[in-house]
């Protein structure tokens, strides 16, 4: 019987074994070859994440998506594009495993849902261009209090 202090890390290793995500596309930020020029690409990608489980799990694999969508971007901005839930099979990339799949055909897939996040790294503003100054409005012109007649 383990004791208290081995299942507990245990129970949350099998618990978070899930929380997996996987980054469909990816493009890293490529700077300029002068500092003038800033970024040709700003880069971005797709990432997606099991949306099937229990709640703290999920959220889990959200924070794990947006940590690894931070780490392309680096010191940069993010902006999401688009968020869609999609049900995806499963493929396995070992080539074992594909003909043993050839031969089941597509019901050996497994089928869950995944929520895809389409994200773009955004630049930060560089310090040579000058940022531009809110507009000034002119105060509104109130009427003049009409002259008393006598």
């Amino acid at each position: 019987m383990p004791s208290k202090r081995t299942a507990l890390p245990l129970l949350f290793s099998l618990a978070l074994c899930g929380c997996v995500t996987e980054m469909v596309q990816e493009t890293p930020p490529q700077k300029g070859p002068v500092p003038q020029v800033g970024y040709i690409v700003p880069g971005g990608g797709e990432i997606r994440y099991s949306a099937e489980g229990w709640g703290p799990v999920v959220a889990a694999r959200r924070r794990a998506a947006f940590f690894r969508m931070h780490r392309v971007c680096k010191d940069m901005g993010l902006k999401i594009i688009d968020e869609f839930v999609h049900t995806d099979a499963t493929v396995p990339y070992n080539g074992g495993d594909l003909q043993t799949d050839a031969e089941f055909g597509i019901q050996h897939y497994d089928l869950e849902k995944y929520h895809h996040i389409m994200f773009q790294c955004v630049p930060p503003p560089s310090p040579q261009t000058p940022v531009a100054a809110p507009a000034k409005t002119a105060p509104k012109a109130t009427a003049a209090p009409a002259p008393a007649k006598n």
